[in-house]
């Protein structure tokens, strides 16, 4: 929460978590940085980090290389670190602060991605609850300012 900025990152099967979590905080934190390396620019998003930041990833097996860098440049930064991912011997997991660990196994060639988004809906449920009132202040704002640029359809 006292966070100067938060580093997000997931990247690859992981990115529609990290994603998520962005929108779904925001409102909260306006400094987030949704890292995406888009156009080449992974080493500048990652470039800013210090010891009064947090860096949020996400990774499973097998591991994006931009994401474990993103998570040793955080530990390098005495950035805090919390990590959603599948075992304690993930080198995400070696460096962070805090670790959740989801399941992702899953029949189909592609693993699951259910564990990892219930963590991050209790986690943001968490930060809405911890910041009580001003948190539904805020996404009033917001929901208010969507609605008067015509984001949502009506029929």
């Amino acid at each position: 929460m006292a966070a100067e900025r938060i580093y997000i990152v997931g990247l690859r099967k992981c990115f529609p978590i990290a994603y998520f979590f962005h929108y779904a905080t925001r409102v909260f934190f306006p400094g987030s940085v949704l890292i995406q390396g888009q156009a080449g620019l992974f080493r500048e998003e990652v470039s800013h980090m210090t010891d009064r930041d947090l860096t949020f990833a996400v990774a499973f097996e097998p591991y994006t290389r931009e994401t474990v860098e993103t998570v040793n440049l955080a530990r390098e930064a005495d950035s805090r670190i919390i990590v959603i991912t599948d075992s304690m011997v993930s080198p995400l997991a070696r460096a962070a602060d805090h670790v959740f660990l989801a399941a992702n196994r899953s029949p189909s060639f592609y693993r699951s991605l259910t564990g990892a988004l219930s963590i991050v809906q209790a986690l943001v449920a968490a930060i809405v609850t911890h910041l009580g009132e001003p948190a539904a202040e805020a996404l009033e704002r917001s929901d208010a300012n969507l609605r008067s640029v015509n984001t949502y359809w009506y029929s």
